[in-house]
């Protein structure tokens, strides 16, 4: 009868052939085996790093752009409150009353987009705590 699995000895439900201990087993190749391990790992571990490098720049762009729309928005407010003065509103609701109205609705939009950016850093930071809490073991 032939053997149905080639590199089996044995009988026909494939006992697998055992290498007395020294014959076949080179210390070498056992060394070289886990040398090639740790590189992949070492190469998995800079590529996930790397990776949340990445993401980090890329959500510190958008944190930077509410920042800057923010500013945008606080420089409007200042602006507004100079031509609100001058506005044509003045005689509907006097001319304090307009400076007052555009000036507070700049306001809030500058308070929005601040916390937008608020609340997206704290995102950015709980997803990176999350993320070595997950490496750690829940442990911080």
């Amino acid at each position: 009868m032939t053997n149905p699995l080639p590199g089996l000895k044995g009988s026909p439900i494939g006992e697998p052939e055992m290498t007395p201990p020294g014959s076949g087993a080179d210390i070498g190749n056992t060394l070289s085996g886990l040398w090639q391990d740790g590189r992949t790992l070492i190469e998995v571990e800079f590529a996930y790093h790397q990776a949340r490098l990445l993401y980090a720049v890329d959500r510190g762009k958008h944190i930077g752009m509410l920042l800057a729309l923010c500013g945008g928005f606080a420089f409007c407010a200042l602006l507004t409150a100079i031509v609100g003065i001058l506005l044509a509103l003045a005689p509907l609701i006097g001319p304090w009353g307009a400076m007052a109205l555009v000036t507070f609705v700049c306001l809030a939009l500058a308070l929005l987009t601040l916390m937008m950016a608020v609340r997206r850093s704290r995102d950015l930071k709980r997803n990176f705590i999350g993320m070595d809490d997950d490496q750690n073991g829940g442990q911080a």
